[in-house]
């Protein structure tokens, strides 16, 4: 058998298992982030004596059910089968365990596939997940509880301007000119939209996010990210007020929409900017 053929073939099962592996520790960090961050309050006592413990962090206390406190072993702590064996229910009392858990690790599995598919085993590919992971975390915590930690995205401005030192995803010159446009210009859209309109259309964590954006991506990239996380929250809130039941002037959290559309524009940014200015072009 072709040696190159198993190397290629060995490369995607490493990629496929440490997906789903760390989808699971991006699991732990979601969890216990909301908990220290004070956004998740659980009315079981057992849970809360283990919330409140005097060592409460990413790393310890081990594993436990939220539901109960019910310690997790090892094997029902398997990515994603874990789940299924358990039929989606806590072994110990039998509640339902949310299914977040799960969908968190197959995405996390799919992104890391798509990234190693894009950019193969190279620099790009390395720096990518970090990335990435991130972001599946800000994108639930902002899904779930309209927060962005400054925990996560003043790290993530950090790095991407350090990565792009050597010129991974676009000149040093330009990422620094993309964390601070980044910024300012949705600082500028906040306060533009709230005089006018008299209404938030998002938050300080988005300003930070955004910045974060244009440390990995440079400055040139950042209007395609508006564009199209503008056009998918259009589409979503539309959608969620015609078949969703979802009454007018509920706000929804915009930096899910941020992270979707640089998750597009990361890997296929230079193609999307040819194609749109060769269609302005053409109008």
């Amino acid at each position: 058998m072709n040696l190159t053929y198993i190397d290629e073939n060995i490369f995607w099962a490493s990629t496929v298992v440490f997906g789903a592996v760390f989808g699971s520790f991006l699991n732990v960090v979601i969890f216990r982030l909301s908990i220290m961050l004070g956004l998740f309050q659980s009315t079981n006592e057992a849970v809360s004596a283990l919330e409140k413990g005097d060592q409460f962090n990413l790393s310890f206390p081990s594993s436990f059910c939220p539901l109960c406190g019910h310690k997790i072993k090892f094997f029902e702590n398997i990515p994603i089968f874990s789940y299924l064996f358990l039929r989606g229910r806590c072994s110990h009392c039998k509640q339902k365990i949310s299914r977040l858990y799960p969908v968190v690790e197959t995405v996390t599995m799919l992104l890391t596939i798509g990234a190693f598919w894009r950019f193969g085993p190279t620099w790009q590919f390395v720096a990518t997940i970090p990335f990435l992971y991130t972001l599946i975390c800000i994108f639930v915590l902002d899904f779930k509880y309209q927060i962005i930690p400054d925990v996560m995205t003043f790290p993530l401005i950090g790095l991407g301007i350090i990565v792009n030192y050597f010129n991974v995803f676009a000149s040093f010159q330009d990422a620094l000119w993309g964390a601070g446009a980044g910024y300012l210009a949705l600082w500028f859209l906040y306060w533009g939209v709230k005089l006018t309109f008299k209404i938030e259309a998002m938050g300080y964590g988005d300003f930070k996010l955004f910045s974060a954006f244009g440390a990995w991506l440079g400055w040139h990239k950042l209007f395609m990210v508006l564009l199209l996380a503008s056009g998918l929250g259009a589409i979503i809130g539309v959608a969620l007020i015609v078949w969703g039941n979802r009454e007018r002037g509920i706000s929804i959290a915009f930096g899910p929409f941020l992270i979707a559309a640089c998750s597009i524009v990361l890997p296929f940014g230079d193609e999307l900017l040819a194609y749109y200015w060769a269609l302005m072009m053409s109008l």
